[in-house]
């Protein structure tokens, strides 16, 4: 399906969950962002619209005016080591000590908002708080590598599925489409809906809005009759026209542990959910010839298929990768982003246990895996299973407790 762009209209900036936060970001981004063109001091965050930021850094500079109207002008320069942002607050009382508050070379979180003058950037302080912490620092960088890979770079209009039932007998018939399609843009302005000609839909139909995942998920959709499975799917594909740019990523001044771990993010657990699909539809469909007395192993097909992916989605439910959201029927999405930690650590394991052997077992694996004590993962020996298949790539085997099913 074609991807519709139309930029996002005045009256919907304040709708996004970025407008009334402080933006996150390193001092090199918030230099690098665009302003938004006839507002002032707002500015595109990707395809968002923010205006007012938190920055932390090391006091570089300081200069203290005092104010012929009363008070004073409180001049700072802030470095956290990727770029060095000009800080002004204004204050009520006099400035006499004011000095001894912000030395230079002490660690400073400011809140404030970005303003224009002599042509350069600088942030106008509604909030100075120091910063004691010894890894203050460290985990602010995490924190904005998360931010980046999991809040800035989605879409400001989330994600959506719809999870939609219907019956022969409803009005409107199995083959008219046009029911879901107006249902749906009057709950969900802007979306894209791409109902499959079979399908007729109301407007209770449509599931609530489910988290946002970097992948869209699709939305499994059955008939309420249960002889066939019926793919569909609701999905907002709008983007913003103008292409707001990201700014990049940034690389810290120092090194982490497990940086290269982030950097090797895979879905192991998101692809053998995927690989254990084409057995549902497959034993759906033998399942209709079983009952139309083509033969008498499609119920063993299917009765085996369904076990297999209910025990891999509960799997994975325990463990926190996907989560159950509330709809007419079972729908699910990828579960914190963070988690995805676990996929990365267990292909690290394979790696250095030697792929080419051929010889990862379930112990060994989770042998290794207990080597990593910084990261506490309780993994179940059933996604473990699936794991080890998926990262040797041999066979689509999948074996959950005592049974082994083979995928067709």
């Amino acid at each position: 399906m074609a991807m519709r762009e139309r930029p996002l209209a005045r009256d919907e900036y304040a709708l996004q969950d970025l407008w009334p936060a402080h933006a996150m970001l390193g001092i090199s981004q918030l230099l690098a962002l665009r302003e938004v063109e006839g507002l002032e001091e707002c500015y595109h965050l990707g395809h968002h619209v923010v205006r007012r930021f938190d920055v932390m850094g090391v006091v570089v500079d300081f200069d203290v005016k005092a104010n012929p109207r009363g008070g004073h002008r409180l001049l700072f320069a802030l470095d956290d080591g990727s770029a060095v942002v000009n800080c002004l607050a204004w204050r009520n009382d006099p400035p006499a000590g004011r000095e001894r508050e912000l030395p230079l070379g002490s660690l400073l979180r400011v809140k404030g908002r970005m303003s224009t003058f002599r042509e350069q950037r600088q942030l106008v302080a509604f909030e100075i708080l120091p910063e004691r912490d010894p890894l203050a620092e460290p985990l602010r960088w995490l924190e904005l590598e998360r931010l980046w890979r999991g809040v800035y770079s989605a879409d400001p209009r989330p994600t959506i599925a719809a999870l939609v039932k219907c019956k022969r007998g409803e009005r409107g018939g199995p083959r008219g489409d046009g029911g879901l399609t107006r249902a749906a843009q009057a709950v969900l302005t802007g979306a894209d809906v791409a109902p499959p000609p079979e399908l007729v839909a109301v407007r209770d139909a449509i599931v609530r809005m489910i988290r946002r995942a970097p992948e869209r998920p699709a939305a499994a959709c059955e008939a309420a009759n249960g002889d066939e499975t019926l793919p569909a799917s609701c999905r907002n594909d709008v983007a913003c026209a103008t292409e707001a740019r990201l700014p990049p990523p940034l690389s810290p001044p120092f090194s982490f542990a497990y940086s290269s771990l982030l950097d090797e993010r895979c879905e192991v657990f998101l692809q053998a959910l995927r690989s254990a699909a084409p057995v549902a539809a497959t034993a759906a469909t033998a399942d209709g010839a079983a009952r139309r007395g083509d033969g008498g192993g499609g119920d063993r097909l299917h009765a085996a298929a369904k076990a297999l992916v209910q025990r891999a989605v509960h799997s994975l439910k325990t463990d926190g990768v996907l989560e159950l959201v509330d709809a007419d029927a079972d729908a699910y999405a990828p579960f914190d982003a963070e988690r995805q930690l676990l996929p990365a650590i267990l292909r690290h394991v394979a790696r250095a246990a030697g792929r080419c052997d051929g010889d990862i077992t379930l112990a060994r694996l989770r042998a290794e895996l207990q080597q990593h004590e910084r990261h506490a993962f309780v993994v179940s020996d059933a996604t473990l299973r699936t794991a080890v298949e998926v990262l040797l790539e041999r066979s689509q085997l999948y074996e959950t407790g005592r049974d082994v099913y083979r995928a067709l």
